[in-house]
């Protein structure tokens, strides 16, 4: 407990996992939100709590986090949709997205979604069976960042063939 009997940050977040923090957990300890005489020494739990965070769950500069570069590849069956979402915290800066027609042309739409709603950038792409990348320069800026909140949808809209995707990202945020 901190002076005067209040709780600090470490006892609201004593027992918490710094993986396992949620910002809803960050903010409750930030109910103190004015700075004062009483409440100085709360205010050094909240500040360090935040910058262990944000060391912890990114590299610096926003560089890729070493070793946590891949390729991530999914079959799409002919007229189904693939989500493709980092898990918990993770962020990921796509570097290239390529499709490959199964058993002829295939037909696309790729989109974000944020679990409400859908922003599509590009619909009705013809992916051929020796390979299309999706040029995404033209409709979104770089860097292309997914994070759990905010993720790509890719949906073969043909009727009878697949398309295998292939992306190439960086884990730039843990």
């Amino acid at each position: 407990m901190a002076h005067g009997g209040e709780p600090d940050a470490y006892d609201y977040l004593a027992t918490s996992k710094v993986g396992d923090l949620t910002v809803a957990q960050l903010e409750q300890t930030l109910e103190n939100s004015f700075l004062n005489k009483t409440n100085l020494e709360f205010w050094k739990g909240p500040i360090t709590m935040h910058r262990l965070l944000e060391v912890s769950r990114t590299y610096p500069w926003g560089l890729p986090v070493p070793e946590q570069s891949t390729i991530f590849t999914d079959s799409v069956a002919a007229g189904e949709t693939i989500t493709i979402r980092p898990t918990g915290t993770e962020i990921w800066e796509v570097l290239a997205l390529r499709g490959l027609g199964v058993g002829g042309n295939a037909t696309t739409t790729l989109s974000f979604e944020d679990g409400t709603r859908t922003l599509n950038l590009r619909v009705g792409d013809t992916i051929a069976t020796t390979g299309t990348p999706y040029d995404l320069n033209d409709k979104v800026n770089s860097p292309l960042l997914l994070t759990n909140s905010l993720y790509l949808t890719i949906e073969e809209t043909g009727t009878s063939n697949g398309v295998m995707i292939l992306m190439a990202y960086h884990t730039v945020g843990l």
